[in-house]
């Protein structure tokens, strides 16, 4: 009987191309040809027809068969071979050939058609006792551009999935008495690798990406070597969900068919006080740019014929402040997901405001030294720390005002304060998120200083790192409000980013030296920290790290161009174009920079928009999901109700808490804050709080009712 095996389907659903064995070389080695043939079985024809080389089919596309071959010939030196040909076996053209040991596996076409291949190679220099490590190759189909695109000696890199932006790679250290993989991730050129599982006691692996940009993967965590199970991840390590859970090993998951890619589109506007004409919009896959567009004369822009999957969405334009849209944005089949209006706020002409602290006190000025003004009265308290709102409107900071530190919040149009938290714990490091909605600050509550995010009328309070024995401080969003950047007492200093909800913490900066104060720029390409005294930038992944200067508190300028530092409790402003250094003031002790324009009737530009008409009423997916200390649940009315009721449901379908908002106008309540999205603590009705796993919520008001899902983690 003749073997058959590593077959794909034609594109058009109408040919079936597999490998035949068609018998032993010399009565020992198993020659393998490719065929074709009709799915009736009919007209079956030999592609390769050779009698010396063994084929095995790899990949299709649309037009071409990816193939590998190995000599049988005994009496020739052996050797490995990479092939493309048309479908109907013409055009032959080699792509790559080895030795024998090259061992050539896990070959395949990305969606654009590039060849993404893996294959073993010696480590260079060789040492004494020369190591083979595997690494990942991609090539054109014309056999051009041959490029290696892992070059890490201690590791061996197999490539298990391609997507139209990264690539999935079971990884493995090539030391150790037993070395385990971890699924990684990197672009499609090589470059940004991210380490999404990371467990040291579990094998994780055989990636394969999924329509709509999560990664399906195996790993045998928390059970024995034998024992697999299915796993779900986002591609930046967030949302690691179990798929089954069973004693049996699920040694494979079924590779998904290669279609035809499945497209949608996106649309928005750029707002800041008026709409924004000629703003550039890129759309991104981790740190790689897939679109760009530009906004119309009405601040319109759409993106279309979008790979299905998460993404995120950058806008730019002079003398205004980079906005990124906050989250993922899933583009979905056949959709136009319209983002709604994404604002920018306008930086001023004098380079933004300075918020300083001197004396204690807190001082605001334009940028560039002038108009400096007294924002808080003079007290005997000490206010620290400050931090200025994304549209430059409010002041957050610390303030020890009534014994101990406290955050509180100061409206710069009315000089109104508001004090958001009130315990005996000392309360600092205030940060806004992008969106201007929640503020992330550290706490010693617990005992230790700890992470932890309210929004901004001082509600909803989370803790987000809970480290017992360990002090975190200093949080600072990313530009697009994935991620907090902190610093972290662990050995002796060192800097952390995790994603918003303090899942996924990895080190950046763990070197022998005091790493603290990072924050990002506005585009999120670097990130400044202060490294014993001296400031640096580096990456988001940690790498290219650069010393600029000696000063402690970076912070970037709302267009990126410049850093303001202290030194010697000077402020300095440090051109990153030129490098030119301005001095700005003497005994400076803490610093923000945000957009505005000290002098202007309401200190900053403040975005104006028009109220959102209501033409449906709406239920809307709650966030943070998944979430583990709390979330808001948003929604919209057409008509107003009298009574408003969530209706939270476990997965049997018993009610385990009920909310009642009361009465409630017609219009969008969505944002995090009082008055607004529905927040639940994840207690049920007695103050327990609720089990890990899926639940629903139910909005009720008057005769609308509707029903989505969740997950508490």
């Amino acid at each position: 009987m003749r073997k058959i095996g590593n077959y794909r389907l034609s594109k058009d659903q109408k040919r079936l191309f597999f490998t035949r064995q068609m018998g032993l070389y010399l009565g020992v080695m198993p020659n393998n040809d490719i065929w074709v043939m009709e799915l009736d079985g009919g007209t079956q024809t030999n592609l390769t027809n050779t009698e010396d080389i063994s084929e095995r089919l790899c990949d299709i596309s649309e037009t071409k068969l990816l193939y590998h071959a190995e000599d049988l010939d005994k009496t020739k030196p052996r050797a490995e071979r990479l092939w493309v040909m048309d479908t109907n076996g013409s055009n032959k053209i080699m792509l790559a050939e080895e030795g024998l040991s090259a061992l050539f596996s896990t070959i395949q076409f990305s969606p654009s058609g590039k060849v993404f291949f893996t294959k073993m190679v010696p480590e260079i220099p060789a040492p004494e006792n020369q190591k083979i490590n595997r690494e990942a190759f991609s090539v054109n189909s014309d056999g051009s551009d041959l490029t290696r695109l892992t070059k890490t000696n201690d590791y061996n890199e197999r490539i298990d999935d391609i997507s139209s932006t990264k690539i999935a790679l079971r990884v493995q250290p090539t030391t150790g008495t037993d070395p385990l993989y971890d699924l990684w991730t990197r672009n499609i050129d090589g470059t940004n690798p991210m380490n999404l599982t990371d467990s040291p006691l579990s094998d994780d692996g055989y990636g394969q990406f999924l329509d709509d940009g999560t990664i399906t993967f195996l790993s045998n965590r928390g059970k024995s070597r034998e024992e697999y199970d299915i796993y779900s991840i986002y591609p930046d390590g967030s949302n690691l969900t179990r798929l089954t859970d069973n004693p049996y090993c699920n040694t494979q998951i079924a590779i998904r068919p290669k279609i035809e890619e499945k497209v949608g589109n996106l649309k928005g506007t750029l707002k800041g006080t008026v709409t924004i004409e000629g703003g550039q919009i890129e759309l991104l896959q981790g740190n790689q740019i897939v679109r760009t567009t530009m906004s119309n004369s009405s601040g319109f822009f759409i993106i279309e014929n979008i790979p299905l999957g998460l993404y995120t969405l950058k806008a730019e334009k002079n003398s205004y402040q980079t906005a990124f849209y906050q989250g993922y944005l899933e583009v979905k089949e056949n959709q136009t997901t319209n983002i709604g209006e994404l604002i920018l706020s306008k930086i001023g002409e004098t380079g933004g405001i300075m918020v300083v602290i001197k004396d204690g006190d807190i001082y605001i000025q334009n940028a560039d030294g002038t108009n400096k003004r007294l924002a808080t009265e003079h007290t005997e308290a000490t206010e620290k720390n400050p931090s200025i709102s994304p549209d430059g409107r409010y002041l957050a900071y610390s303030s020890n005002a009534d014994g101990d530190d406290e955050i509180y919040l100061l409206d710069l149009t009315n000089k109104l304060t508001t004090k958001l938290t009130n315990n005996t714990a000392s309360d600092d490091y205030p940060a806004f998120s992008p969106g201007g909605t929640h503020i992330a600050y550290s706490s010693n509550i617990t005992g230790d200083y700890d992470i932890c995010m309210m929004d901004i009328f001082g509600q909803g309070t989370i803790n987000l790192t809970n480290s017992p024995g360990i002090n975190e401080t200093q949080p600072s969003f990313s530009p697009d409000g994935r991620y907090i950047l902190f610093s972290s007492s662990a050995s002796p200093s060192d800097i952390y980013i995790m994603n918003i909800d303090g899942t996924n913490r990895r080190g950046l900066a763990t070197e022998e030296t005091e790493d603290t104060e990072p924050v990002f720029s506005p585009d999120q390409s670097l990130i400044a920290y202060n490294s014993n005294n001296n400031i640096y930038t580096m990456k988001i992944d940690g790498l290219d790290k650069k010393k600029l200067t000696e000063g402690t508190s970076p912070k970037f300028s709302p267009d990126g161009n410049s850093l303001a530092f202290i030194y010697g409790n000077t402020l300095y402003r440090l051109n990153l174009t030129n490098y030119e250094l301005t001095e700005l003031g003497n005994g400076i002790s803490a610093i923000s920079w945000g957009v505005g324009e000290v002098g202007n009737p309401q200190i900053a530009q403040i975005s104006q928009i028009e109220p959102e008409v209501i033409t449906v009423s709406a239920l809307l997916q709650s966030y943070p999901n998944p979430a583990n200390n709390g979330c808001y649940i948003p929604f919209k009315l057409k008509v107003g109700s009298e009574k408003l009721e969530v209706r939270i449901y476990n997965i049997l379908g018993q009610k385990v808490r009920t909310i009642e908002a009361g009465q409630r106008k017609a219009g969008s309540y969505t944002e995090a804050k009082q008055d607004s999205a529905i927040f639940w603590d994840m207690k049920n009705n007695y103050g327990q709080k609720v089990a890990k796993g899926l639940y629903f919520y139910q909005l009720k008001a008057g005769n609308f009712k509707a029903t989505k899902a969740m997950v508490v983690r």
